[in-house]
């Protein structure tokens, strides 16, 4: 069972997040947590057996329709175990617009 794993809808936000952590504007959700790369929110299934042996799992998916409908599919599965980190971030689509500072309109 692995203790932690972070979960990420696409490659440039993996990419996004280790740049956040490095500058200090995020801070990693635990130590040394496993890192999944989905490249598209249609390979979770590729991805559940691994993610079904995290004790919790950090979502750091896109704020959108997708992005929030594989955090209730994994909170089915998973209940409290699953952490939307996108919750705290409601203005910016996704961890690359938090890099550059891009927020969406109200």
């Amino acid at each position: 069972t692995t203790l932690a794993c972070c979960l990420f809808e696409g490659f440039m936000d993996f990419l996004s997040y280790l740049t956040l952590v490095k500058q200090g504007k995020l801070p990693p959700p635990c130590r040394q947590p496993d890192l999944i790369v989905l490249n598209s929110v249609n390979n979770l299934p590729k991805a559940l057996p691994r993610l079904k042996a995290c004790k919790h799992i950090y979502c750091y998916l896109d704020n959108d329709d997708a992005g929030r409908r594989v955090v209730d599919m994994l909170r089915e599965l998973k209940g409290d175990a699953v952490h939307d980190m996108m919750e705290a971030c409601p203005l910016y689509k996704d961890l690359n617009d938090i890099l550059v500072g891009k927020k969406r309109m109200p």
